[in-house]
């Protein structure tokens, strides 16, 4: 559907209230689709309106392979947002270590 949607010349950087299309792929569960995203030119470091990216949700869900995605797209695992907590803290406080050191391994490339 995500490609369709792009050969028919459909604009998926556009923000649809709080959320990009990569937001939104994200917060579904969806690497695949955030792969294919960012790849089409969707910046990784979108943020919403409380300055959640997708990085943050996926840190926040836990997603092993969305954090791996995203950070092969240069997402930064030191954005903040809006209450001043980064992915890195956020993966750090659900106790999610194996993506926490995927950001540190990111961080030292």
């Amino acid at each position: 559907m995500v490609r369709l949607l792009v050969t028919s010349g459909s604009e998926l950087g556009m923000k649809d209230g709080d959320n990009s299309p990569l937001i939104a792929a994200a917060n579904n569960g969806h690497p695949n689709v955030v792969d294919y995203l960012a790849v089409k030119g969707n910046s990784v470091d979108t943020a919403g309106s409380e300055g959640w990216t997708a990085l943050h949700v996926a840190a926040e869900n836990g997603s092993l392979d969305l954090v791996r995605v995203l950070m092969k797209h240069g997402a930064n695992p030191d954005y903040r947002n809006r209450a001043g907590k980064t992915p890195k803290q956020i993966a750090e406080e659900k106790g999610h270590k194996a993506l926490v050191q995927i950001m540190e391994a990111a961080r030292h490339q």
